[in-house]
């Protein structure tokens, strides 16, 4: 018979790749879930927990009564364990006390305190730290010369009760540190069932950067605070209390507590930002130069500061520069934004920045008296110039003739140069009838940003007569006013501007707000021609010949309009007549909302805001035959001032 035999099998489970990322997988999930648990468990806490009721902070309280009773007796034991271990260590301290002796030699172990060099037989038993030792030490006797050191023969002795004073006191901190935890929750349960939402009413301004404010206490107390506006579409309120103005008005912000059932109501008032008054507008500026900008208005909070931005920081700066000034450098050719605010109040203007070289000419003189004795005699006058293709034109060549015009060397802008131009004044009763001829320099060379016209003018006297000399003006831009309706302040609509007079081929515009057109007159000068067409900005371009283009910056700005029975400018010049004894009348603004209006009348009421279109208002007479002005800022930015007039009729 032959012998049983017994198989032990052990069976391996076959798990697949797959199965086995899906479990890991279903793992991971779950760890992530508990660990979600823990921390929701934790944000429960003493510091997280918002209560539905007062009856659950009531009897919250009581259990935490309890806890803190047991917590103090608890404290109030690891006190007393501690401070009996702490007085067995100082009834036990024997020996010299070592801290933080110098270790003068590692091994053997020598180490100087007090002034003593000490052989220490045991240093494990001691502390050592950053080259220290620490212990109570105790001598053993004798001598030994180790290294260049005497050393005194001692060795540490360890606190019998060290380790147990350390863990009590330990133990001391854990439940007092508990207990004040306790407490804390104990005072913020109570403080909820009394908890009150606190705060002041708001004042928001829309505009350039969208405003908002928080309304939200820095503690809730337990208490879940809900927010409700009364108008949404005015401004609204998130569940964390941040208020975000949308439009203009008024509106009520309500907070309540669900715990101490206390009610608390924000007025928030959402308004446009007024408008700030300074002294430049659109402007021009050379690359490397500065212009300084400058609040005019001197009513401003002076509590408030004073912020500047800039759109493009690569194309120009600002900084600061004093409490009311500002400095703008260009740095590069292009266009940007500059943003100035203060407080509630707010500007924007636009800067372009132009290349710093572009053609200059001037004469040494700007008048030249004669005598009859210089008919037919050869004079020289000089001039300063940055370019070498220079022409000098008389405007009367039968009474002046251009003989030569000398230059020696070509400048530049930062290398300015003399010449000379010799002339003759001829002998012709014309200049009887006129008592001034103009010389004039003309040149070939114009870059993109070109003075327009003739470089520099020069007026030459001759005889008793007395001219006046005078000089074209610099044009680098042109600034159109026009309203929604094609109405101008100004006298015509049409710029007329010299062009250099040389050939041009062609004249074309960058943009949709104005047009232009070239032309010659009959004697052969070369004129631009611009109209503007609606608001906005332009580029002109007249390109010449030899392949040269002159480059003009147009802007066309909007006048805001009264939309009365007849269409009335914001003008100083038109006067607005309202009737005394009549209900009020009704103005619009076209294209445009209104921000603030200032009044400082006795005899006017101006109505706007509530029941009022955001380009609505109306002015009524409080008196007969009074007269008084009036200023409107509008949302875009815009200020207009205007006389208003009461009348019987």
């Amino acid at each position: 018979m032959s012998p049983t035999r017994h198989v032990v099998c052990w069976i391996q489970p076959t798990i697949l790749k797959g199965d086995f990322f899906i479990m890991k997988k279903t793992l991971w999930i779950l760890l992530c879930f508990v660990c979600a648990l823990g921390i929701g468990f934790h944000t429960n806490g003493a510091n997280g927990k918002a209560y539905t009721s007062s009856r659950q902070i009531k009897k919250e309280l009581k259990s935490l009564g309890k806890q803190i009773a047991k917590s103090k007796k608890e404290v109030a034991k690891a006190k007393k364990e501690y401070t009996r271990y702490r007085n067995k260590q100082k009834n036990s301290a024997t020996g010299i006390p070592v801290f933080c002796g110098q270790i003068v030699n590692s091994d053997p172990c020598v180490v100087r305190a007090n002034g003593t060099y000490y052989y220490i037989s045991n240093p494990g038993a001691g502390a050592i730290w950053l080259g220290t030792f620490t212990s109570n030490i105790q001598k053993t006797g004798g001598t030994r010369y180790i290294n260049g050191y005497t050393a005194v023969c001692a060795r540490a002795i360890s606190d019998p009760y060290e380790k147990e004073s350390i863990a009590a006191k330990k133990t001391y901190q854990k439940k007092a540190k508990q207990l004040i935890k306790y407490q804390n929750k104990q005072k913020k349960l109570k403080k909820a069932l009394t908890f009150r939402v606190s705060g002041k009413d708001c004042r928001l301004y829309l505009g350039w950067k969208d405003t908002a404010t928080s309304l939200a206490p820095a503690e809730k107390y337990y208490n879940k605070i809900t927010w409700k506006s009364s108008n949404p579409s005015i401004a609204s309120v998130t569940s964390q209390g941040f208020v975000k103005g949308k439009k203009v008005g008024d509106v009520v912000i309500t907070a309540k507590t669900n715990i101490s059932k206390k009610t608390k109501k924000f007025k928030v008032y959402v308004r446009n930002r007024p408008t700030l008054d300074l002294d430049i507008e659109d402007t021009v500026i050379e690359k490397g130069d500065t212009k300084t900008i400058k609040i005019c208005d001197d009513k401003l909070p002076s509590n408030c500061e004073t912020n500047w931005y800039s759109s493009d920081e690569s194309i120009c700066s600002i900084t600061y520069y004093g409490d009311r000034k500002g400095k703008i450098k260009g740095k590069k050719e292009g266009t940007a934004w500059i943003t100035v605010t203060r407080g509630q109040y707010l500007s924007r203007f636009m800067v372009t920045i132009i290349p710093t070289y572009y053609p200059t000419a001037s004469f040494n003189s700007k008048e030249i008296g004669y005598t009859n004795a210089d008919i037919g005699t050869q004079k020289t006058i000089g001039f300063t110039s940055n370019i070498s293709d220079i022409q000098v034109v008389s405007s009367k060549p039968d009474l002046i003739r251009i003989d030569s015009v000398t230059f020696p060397q070509i400048g530049r802008q930062s290398q300015c140069v003399e010449g000379t131009v010799t002339y003759t004044i001829l002998d012709n009763e014309a200049r009887y009838d006129n008592n001034s001829v103009e010389l004039s320099f003309s040149s070939q060379t114009y870059n993109e940003y070109s003075r327009v016209g003739d470089i520099n003018k020069c007026a030459v006297r001759y005889y008793h007569f007395y001219g006046s000399w005078s000089e074209e003006k610099d044009i680098r831009s042109l600034e159109f006013a026009v309203d929604g309706y094609g109405q101008s302040s100004e006298d015509s609509l049409v710029k007329t501007i010299c062009l250099p007079k040389t050939d041009y081929e062609s004249v074309t515009v960058e943009g949709d707000c104005c047009k232009a057109e070239g032309y010659y007159d009959e004697g052969g000068n070369c004129y631009l021609e611009c109209t503007p067409v609606k608001p906005g900005t332009a580029v002109v371009k007249v390109t010449y010949a030899n392949g040269i283009q002159l480059t003009l910056p147009v802007v066309v700005k909007e006048i805001a309009v009264f939309d009365a029975t007849n269409h009335v400018r914001l003008d100083p010049e038109n006067d607005i007549f309202v009737q005394y004894g009549d209900a009020a009348k009704k103005y619009y603004v076209s294209n445009d909302e209104i921000s603030t209006i200032y009044m400082f009348p006795d005899s006017f009421e101006v109505y706007h805001g509530e029941g009022y279109a955001n380009n609505e208002f109306a002015i009524e007479a409080k008196t007969s035959g009074d007269t008084d002005w009036i200023t409107i800022c509008t949302k875009s930015g815009k200020k207009f001032k205007f006389r208003v007039t009461s009348d019987n009729d």
